[in-house]
């Protein structure tokens, strides 16, 4: 039964530690955009992990090309981030400061307050510049270009992405993972680089399986996707990786695949990969993604207020 439907059964430590010594590391294009939310620390340490394996690591030309043109974005993001911050402590400093409504505030400590809160506005500032200037000035995309020189594979042809196209028209329409959670993004009008936006999840995962055909070597992919059509998910729990994608993997290649967040990959580097992972980094992987997943529970939440409300159809 195992051989007929592998997804469905978790391999022996022992065997992913195999697994782990001779696969090669693929990284979505989500988990090099989110290099520009850690802390600088947590980030030299992450790319220090991939520096140290970069003879194993490698990114299908579709996640190369999303992480070059959703750059900017993600620095404006981070950006924003800061300003917010900011917004949010003078606030708190002039509600603080109003005697009126906080009369147990003592004058001295309200001093001490102000002190700490011009200090830590200070911090912010100058590291929100640091950031900013990334726009120009880059080091973080320097250096993911060191890890990854001579490890990004060749792009499709128009035909190919056209032919994915079409593919991937009939499997999201049957719900066959990965990419039919971008179904709503479809726009038959568009130009072919517009067309494929939809299919950039599908794009990432052919190229990942014709990489494995030419190496004959498992894959281990990370990824920040959080989607039902990439992984497993029961009564909110992420449970693993959709069998449907391991079979076909298997079906296609016959090698093995394995797709895991940025937490547990840290977590399974440190028993397999013999590397030193601090807790902090681990900690910081694992707040990006409770934020991010609160973010979407607020941007659902929105959804079926507007759906709610929304006036119905005359007919």
């Amino acid at each position: 039964m195992k051989n007929l439907f592998p997804g469905y059964f978790k391999e022996p430590k022992k065997h992913v530690k195999e697994v782990w010594q001779s696969c090669i590391f693929m990284f979505d294009t989500n988990v090099l955009l989110n290099l520009y939310r850690y802390s600088d620390k947590q980030r030299d340490e992450f790319l220090a992990i991939l520096k140290a394996n970069n003879d194993r690591v490698w990114l299908p030309n579709r996640v190369a090309e999303e992480y070059l043109s959703n750059r900017l974005n993600a620095i404006d993001a981070q950006e924003n981030s800061y300003n917010k911050m900011i917004d949010s402590i003078d606030s708190l400093k002039k509600d603080l400061e109003n005697s009126n409504q906080h009369p147990f505030i003592s004058s001295k400590m309200m001093k001490e307050v102000a002190r700490n809160f011009d200090e830590l506005t200070k911090e912010l500032t100058e590291n929100k510049k640091v950031h900013s200037d990334r726009i120009n000035e880059d080091d973080v995309r320097d250096r993911i270009l060191d890890i990854f020189k001579g490890k990004v594979g060749l792009p499709y042809n128009d035909d190919k992405l056209e032919e994915i196209i079409k593919n991937g028209e009939n499997r999201y329409q049957k719900k066959i993972p990965p990419g039919y959670k971008d179904s709503n993004k479809i726009n038959d009008i568009a130009s072919l680089e517009e067309r494929c936006k939809p299919y950039g999840d599908l794009i990432i995962w052919f190229q990942i399986i014709d990489k494995a055909k030419l190496d004959k070597k498992p894959i281990v992919l990370i990824t920040n996707d959080r989607k039902e059509d990439w992984w497993t998910i029961f009564k909110g729990r992420t449970i693993g990786t959709r069998p449907e994608l391991i079979k076909e993997f298997k079906d296609e290649t016959d090698e093995e695949f394995y797709m895991y967040q940025p937490n547990r990959f840290l977590e399974l580097a440190m028993e397999n990969l013999n590397v030193e992972v601090s807790e902090e980094l681990v900690k910081e992987t694992r707040e990006i993604r409770k934020r991010d997943d609160l973010a979407d529970e607020k941007e659902l939440e929105l959804i079926a207020k507007k759906s709610l409300f929304r006036k119905p159809q005359n007919y």
